[in-house]
């Protein structure tokens, strides 16, 4: 009888040991879809650039630009679900993730998405790859404009220094901490 108890305890230690250092759950909750979907977007958007064969004209620092604004709000994408989940973005310090922050951060984001994506369509509107890669910076505009909404939105109800990150979920509750008291008094 006592060995199950032993047993029992390490497992239920072992599941709140890993859940300490990753935080899945953050990407079922709405702004970790918006992530993932900001994610696809960005990466379709790129990947339909990346296919064009050759460019006639004089147009092709849209292009480039095009390239760098996407491939950075790309690493900032990765760099927050990144942080999310290995559950370290509470580490940082309080004013990088207040809402004033990152209502700044993704309006201009949105923005520059917008310019690049509409500079390289006009420039280019008769290429069809372009303007399907051009079409998906136009999504991902509109996605990076309602998280963007979505901070301001905190901002005035919370206000703007209050931190914009999800309560990390650790899973502790005051039966799996004594639980693990147990097994390390073993």
């Amino acid at each position: 009888m006592e060995e199950e108890g032993k047993t029992a305890a390490r497992s239920t230690v072992h599941s709140i040991g890993w859940k300490r250092f990753f935080h899945f759950e953050w990407i079922r909750m709405p702004m970790g879809l918006l992530k993932l979907v900001e994610f696809v977007i960005v990466i379709i958007a790129l990947a339909i650039m990346g296919g064009l064969r050759s460019t006639a004209g004089t147009g092709y620092s849209s292009i480039e630009f095009f390239y760098f604004v996407h491939s950075a709000a790309l690493i900032m994408i990765i760099m927050t679900l990144i942080m999310y989940i290995a559950n370290i973005f509470h580490r940082l310090p309080t004013i990088l993730i207040s809402n004033l922050v990152w209502t700044v951060i993704c309006s201009v984001g949105s923005l520059m998405l917008l310019i690049s994506a509409a500079v390289v369509m006009d420039k280019y509107s008769g290429n069809d790859t372009i303007l399907a890669a051009g079409s998906f910076g136009i999504i991902a505009f509109f996605l990076f404009l309602f998280e963007s909404a979505f901070y301001f939105i905190k901002w005035r109800n919370h206000g703007p220094y209050a931190t914009s990150s999800v309560t990390a979920v650790i899973g502790y509750t005051a039966d799996a901490v004594a639980t693990a008291e147990q097994v390390s008094a073993y």
